[in-house]
């Protein structure tokens, strides 16, 4: 039903395009807002994956420094794993405010 109903459009459509291959010009538009909607979509979706990447490799490497043994220049390891640990989720959590102001402002 739906092709039936648009076929005079597509008549018309297709005369259209032939006056302007006549005429020696061919012209089409393209409207791309709903492209430029999804690309901000994935855009913001890799962001994001990116971000819990990060987070997750701090909490694997915070698990793996605090368990270490033994001592560096007279500093257990397991405190200077606590310490970067710790550094890391500050730096984490402003790598996730930043993309939440950043998505609060886009909307």
């Amino acid at each position: 039903r739906e092709v039936i109903r648009r076929l005079p459009t597509l008549q018309e459509a297709t005369l259209r395009w032939l006056d302007q291959y006549e005429k020696g010009r061919f012209s089409v538009t393209i409207e791309t807002d709903e492209l430029a909607k999804q690309v901000e979509r994935i855009t913001v979706a890799i962001q994001r994956l990116a971000v819990g990447l990060v987070l997750l490799s701090i909490i694997l490497g915070a698990s793996f420094a605090m368990n270490a043994e033994g001592n560096f220049l007279g500093v257990p390891l397991a405190s200077i794993g606590f310490i970067l640990f710790i550094a890391s989720l500050s730096f984490g959590s402003a790598m996730v405010w930043r993309l939440y102001r950043a998505s609060e402002s886009g909307d």
